[in-house]
């Protein structure tokens, strides 16, 4: 019955279905087409190879992985499994919290996903408070996550008749066949979160702050590394995995802020075109190479596209809501009419006017995303500029209407965006930093090179309109994974007219968004929050071509290419991380950042001396790295740096007159011991981080000869003790200064 009834729909939404009108005639336009996908896929294939059996072969191969051993494979997926239900408890109680604040509203999926939403707000604030505070202890965090499972649990028991029992039901035959083929690529991004951190950035800020912060049960000022400054909403969330579980758990927030964002395309695309729609512009979002293949590390984009793809939803009730005219209203079509937004009404409106509930709860939402990452400003900057457009030229409203609506936008996003900015300021009088350091703040840097990394590309007109086929073949750019889909279908913008303008907001925001990021900074890890949005745009002219024949055969494309973007999304992981072994428990964890097989970006993982350290080392100690920036598994107090600082040791040892103050100095600092990845100090040698004169250096090698004594070594990691000079003892032996030789030597090998 349920079978009939869907496809009944069907039948009345093709009916209804406002095709796309051909700008040229027909067959000239198919003609064009076929040429243009030869085209692309000849020139796409020639850089990234068609050949998904044997990437899968080579991909899921257990060759290389030694034989497995039963106990070591149990404890691994025991840890899973914990991790599993450690996410779920995560994600019922933001959905708890987000219930206080929308209680009264109607239970569904959609006001569920702006619920979740809203819990995912009260948890940062909640960690950002405790942490400021110096309570930054597991105990306060899980009681604050029980309290949110039990109200979570409560909504979701007094609302249970609107609970499906059977949720597949819901779903076609066809439908069905998708989300089967979309568990491949659920599975590699799975495999990549429930496996140990190799991601350079996560080892150093990601995570790597957060795990200071929880070493010193507080958030604190770390001047050595300008990214503990920056915007850390999503830092914050990975603080309750780290500090509850371990790095996978953190993983898994930002693995499963992608699956959200899978599911809030598909409900904004259902509400405001169809279901076919929604699930073309998901399956397009979800198999985008880079933003697969990122969803598995502990980066930000995915929890950045989270905040920003609600608060465009929300933009859009609000620009649909009240008296205004509908968007697709506006043409005298039955069939063209936009989405129903009475309910909207009834929860939010008392009135005639449009409901601003729904345009604070965008702004809220965009705080956040700003509060992730100062970037997230794209995505802000673009519903400003579409606020003002569409509601000066669509619905004629007045300037000073306008203008009230932009400052109540602008004013909420800034409250929420205010506690980092507030913090900054305390910490070093510059609420941006290290935006402005040159002219505003305490800490001043070297160089801030990491915020030009990759270098800005000319805002040219040959670049913006280059830019998509650049990133497609890519030729000559950085992490060019985007696939060849959005530039496939590109022209069909140009072929056809849109009949239902409810697109004009996605096809806009796009632009927008698009612009202002080929402006600033155009590399694709920063565009991959508007392909929430973009993917929206093009499964939209996809469903609403006029031909059915060739609306099926760009389908068919589309889901040919899908699975070649899963083939090399496994390829890039397998090269970068390579998780399928430590994923299933053949490989053991030491074993995998030890040895690093399959790490293709950075030389020498650091985890065997930090692992000796965390089981060896006191709980009180304090350890100052040289020639390593990666703090992430370092259970005790550590001082580290990235190279855009002032090094800490190089400007203490400036600050002193010899080599018994530099002892004295790092002691009362509480410094015990001083770690020193040899590779690393190698590999960064052209930074020229250890920028001592004669004097200086002869300072530096005194006080090593005198004071320290090595521990540990690992794959040319050494761990060293400070401790008092004793002239009397001769058995004391002088620790080689691989620092010294690196820098002075002039014949120095690696």
């Amino acid at each position: 019955m349920s079978n009939k009834k869907a496809k009944m729909q069907r039948i009345e939404q093709k009916k209804e279905t406002p095709y796309l009108d051909p700008r040229l005639p027909l067959f000239v336009i198919i003609g064009a087409f076929v040429v243009w996908v030869y085209f692309v896929l000849s020139n796409y294939w020639a850089n990234y190879s068609f050949a998904p059996f044997a990437i899968m072969e080579k991909v899921f191969s257990l060759n290389e992985f030694p034989n497995a051993v039963s106990s070591q494979v149990i404890d691994t997926w025991i840890n899973h499994f914990v991790n599993l239900v450690f996410i779920a408890v995560f994600w019922f109680s933001a959905f708890g919290w987000g219930s206080l604040l929308l209680n009264k509203q109607e239970y569904k999926l959609e006001l569920n996903l702006f619920r979740i939403g809203f819990g995912i707000a009260v948890t940062i604030a909640f960690i950002f408070v405790i942490g400021l505070s110096g309570f930054l202890y597991a105990q306060p965090v899980v009681v604050f996550l029980i309290i949110g499972l039990i109200l979570g649990i409560n909504k979701i028991s007094k609302n249970r008749n609107e609970v499906p029992v059977n949720f597949l039901s819901k779903f076609t035959f066809n439908e069905k066949i998708i989300l089967i083929s979309l568990l491949y690529p659920f599975f590699l991004g799975l495999s990549g979160a429930l496996s140990p951190e190799t991601f350079y950035d996560s080892a150093v800020y990601h995570l790597g702050v957060p795990q200071a912060w929880i070493n010193s049960h507080r958030m604190h000022v770390i001047p050595s590394i300008h990214m503990s400054f920056y915007p850390c909403n999503i830092e914050v969330l990975y603080t309750i995995g780290l500090l509850l579980r371990d790095e996978m758990a953190a993983k898994l927030i930002h693995f499963s802020f992608g699956l959200f964002n899978f599911v809030i395309v598909f409900v904004m695309l259902n509400k405001y075109f169809n279901r076919s729609v929604a699930w073309l512009g998901s399956v397009i979002f979800w198999t985008t190479p880079f933003a697969l293949l990122v969803s598995s590390k502990t980066a930000i984009e995915m929890g950045i596209g989270f905040f920003e793809v609600l608060a465009f939803f929300a933009f859009l009730n609000w620009m649909n809501s009240g008296s205004a005219p509908s968007v697709a209203g506006s043409v005298n079509n039955a069939a063209l009419k936009g989405p129903d937004t009475s309910h909207i009404e009834s929860e939010f409106s008392s009135g005639g006017n449009k409901e601003k509930k729904w345009l604070i709860i965008s702004a809220v939402f965009s705080g956040l995303g700003m509060g992730s990452k100062y970037i997230s400003l794209y995505a802000s900057t673009a519903l400003v500029i579409l606020l003002i457009f569409f509601r000066l030229y669509r619905d004629k409203a007045a300037y000073k209407e306008v203008f009230k609506e932009v400052m109540i936008f602008v004013g909420v996003a800034s409250v929420v965006l205010s506690p980092l900015l507030i913090r900054n300021y305390i910490w070093v009088n510059n609420p941006v930093f290290p935006m402005l350091w040159q002219q505003l703040g305490d800490i001043k840097m070297r160089s801030l090179g990491y915020l030009q990394d990759p270098p800005r590309r000319p805002f040219t007109l040959k670049n913006i309109l280059m830019l998509p086929w650049t990133y497609t073949m890519g030729k000559n750019i950085l992490e060019p994974y985007c696939g060849p889909i959005y530039l496939l279908l590109l022209p069909f913008f140009f072929l056809f007219k849109r009949k239902n303008k409810q697109v004009d907001f996605f096809i806009a925001y796009s632009l927008i968004y698009y612009f202002i990021w080929q402006y600033l900074q155009a590399h694709i890890r920063l565009f991959l929050p508007a392909l929430t949005v973009v993917s929206g745009v093009f499964a939209y002219w996809i469903w609403y071509l006029p031909s059915n024949l060739l609306r099926k055969t760009v389908i068919w494309i589309v889901v040919i290419l899908t699975f070649g973007n899963v083939q090399l999304t496994s390829m890039l992981q397998k090269y970068s991380e390579n998780p399928l072994g430590a994923f299933l428990g053949l490989v053991s964890k030491n074993e995998q950042l030890s040895k690093g097989k399959g790490i293709g970006s950075y030389v020498s993982p650091n985890y065997a001396a930090i692992d000796w350290v965390n089981n060896n080392l006191p709980e009180d100690s304090y350890i100052l790295f040289i020639g390593e920036t990666r703090g992430i598994y370092c259970k005790r107090k550590f001082l580290t740096h990235t190279v855009s600082e002032f090094v800490p040791i190089v400007e203490l040892v400036k600050t002193c007159k010899n080599e018994d103050e530099v002892y004295n100095k790092l002691k009362e600092q509480g410094f015990t011991n001083i770690l020193i990845n040899v590779r690393e100090v190698y590999r960064l040698k052209g930074y020229n981080l250890y920028y001592w004169n004669g004097d200086e250096w002869e300072r530096f090698n005194l006080f090593w000869n005198k004071y320290m004594k090595e521990v540990f070594n690992a794959d040319w990691v050494f761990v060293y003790q400070l401790q008092p000079y004793n002239k009397d003892d001769r058995t004391r032996q002088i620790p080689h200064n691989y620092l010294a030789e690196i820098y002075l030597s002039k014949n120095m090998k690696q």
